[in-house]
């Protein structure tokens, strides 16, 4: 057997078997097209670091965005105090995380990475503009925030028409449990607040839909829902209003308790 193998050995070297290709040594150059695929793999590295960065200050603005909601929330009638501590607390994300997003995206294409904190961005303008109106009674406007994101050494982030429509969209939500939890301080904040939302809905529906972000659909039929539970707060505020004490009104309103029977 030994011979055997020696033999076929042999007979390969004579048709000219070829043997395994050295591994390159180390000081060799680089080939062109290995230099290339090394620049590649440098600018995908560093490319997928900055979204993995983008994603996690996202969350941040996120958690940051829904603890300033919860204050204006614990809102009930004029409080300057909840006011200015939920003003701080905006303040706070632009300064702490907001900066940083438009330093990460300084040189780099925009839409690129766009994807990676629109989430975080969406909800910091349901935050801003739930603040907004609780401040100054209307919308802010596209213009008004974006000159909030301005920051030092020329640095900026741009909000899209997008995020700013899907944020106001989700700032309905908000108002909708405002008014619910608010009405027995002021009983015309339930009124007010169904003629902003439903101006809302009005503006949002004559948009084109091809022209809309995709989710646009999804948060619309959101957005009715929450219109329809103003309205019934409302027809429940003005029918009910001088029958119910206000404990059992609110339960009305929300559906969770059960009212007295109507006298005959």
């Amino acid at each position: 057997r030994l011979m055997e193998t020696q033999n076929k050995r042999k007979r390969g070297a004579e048709f000219g078997a070829a043997a395994p290709t050295p591994a390159p040594a180390s000081n060799e150059p680089l080939t062109p097209i290995q230099q290339s695929f090394q620049a590649f793999a440098v600018a995908l590295t560093a490319k997928q670091d900055r979204h993995e960065r983008l994603v996690k200050l996202s969350r941040d603005v996120t958690i940051a965005s829904k603890r300033v909601i919860f204050t204006l929330q614990r809102i009930t009638g004029a409080n300057p105090t909840l006011l200015a501590e939920a003003s701080e607390g905006l303040a706070r994300i632009r300064a702490d995380l907001l900066q940083k997003i438009a330093a990460e995206l300084k040189g780099q294409s925009f839409h690129v990475y766009h994807r990676a904190f629109t989430p975080g961005m969406q909800e910091y303008l349901e935050a801003v503009t739930l603040h907004w109106y609780l401040s100054h009674g209307d919308l802010a406007t596209l213009p008004d925030l974006q000159e909030q994101l301005k920051f030092a050494d020329d640095l900026a982030l741009t909000i899209t028409p997008e995020d700013y429509l899907l944020g106001i969209t989700d700032l309905t939500g908000e108002l909708m449990r405002f008014c619910i939890n608010s009405f027995t301080v002021d009983p015309d904040v339930a009124h007010r607040i169904r003629g902003f939302v439903r101006g809302i809905d009005t503006g949002l529906r004559l948009l084109d839909p091809r022209h809309t972000p995709r989710d646009m659909g999804s948060k619309l039929t959101v957005l009715g829902n929450s219109l329809s539970k103003i309205d019934d707060a409302c027809y429940t505020l003005r029918v009910r209003g001088s029958e119910l004490p206000a404990a059992l009104l609110r339960d009305a309103m929300q559906g969770t308790g059960d009212a007295p029977p109507e006298d005959n």
